[in-house]
């Protein structure tokens, strides 16, 4: 119905609030909105004939946070496999229930999550530049994260210019 229709946007327009980055605290603030529209950019980037759903999926792929929080890289990490699926398929299913789930094969997962770490890389490096020591840790392990998957050439080209313009400062 046109009513749920329209919940369903109001749910996805309100997770563009949500705010990032509560576990190191940041100078300014960074939403998902910004988060997703950089990553979205950046998979743009990486990939300039990806297809519209995966620049749909990359916009919207931590809306879910909006109902389960923003849980940290480094906690979900640490969960149990079990926990880990449970939330995965959880988020899966809020995803679909708002309309915004997208089926993708494993070289367009595999864009999204590296368009998601780049701009990962890229916020550490604007709060680095603001002076924001704090971020060091969180920045290390995006790098880390980054070498432990296949990254695409142009991938590799900006993990090292952001890891060059990083080691500057």
């Amino acid at each position: 119905t046109i009513a749920v229709d329209i919940q369903q946007y109001v749910d996805i327009r309100r997770s563009g609030a949500v705010k990032r980055s509560h576990t190191v605290p940041p100078i300014g603030e960074q939403t998902l909105a910004a988060h997703q529209w950089n990553a979205a950019m950046i998979l743009h980037y990486l990939e300039p004939n990806a297809r519209k759903e995966v620049l749909l999926a990359v916009l919207t792929h931590d809306v879910p946070e909006l109902r389960f929080g923003d849980i940290p890289s480094p906690a979900k990490r640490n969960m149990s496999p079990e926990f880990r699926r449970s939330l995965q398929t959880a988020e899966n299913l809020e995803l679909q229930r708002l309309g915004i789930w997208y089926e993708l094969d494993s070289f367009e997962t595999n864009l999204v999550i590296q368009a998601d770490l780049l701009e990962l890389l890229w916020y550490c490096l604007e709060q680095r530049r603001l002076g924001n020591i704090g971020m060091n840790e969180i920045f290390a392990r995006g790098v880390e994260y980054l070498g432990n998957i296949e990254i695409c050439q142009r991938a590799r080209e900006m993990t090292g210019y952001i890891m060059q313009e990083y080691g500057r400062l």
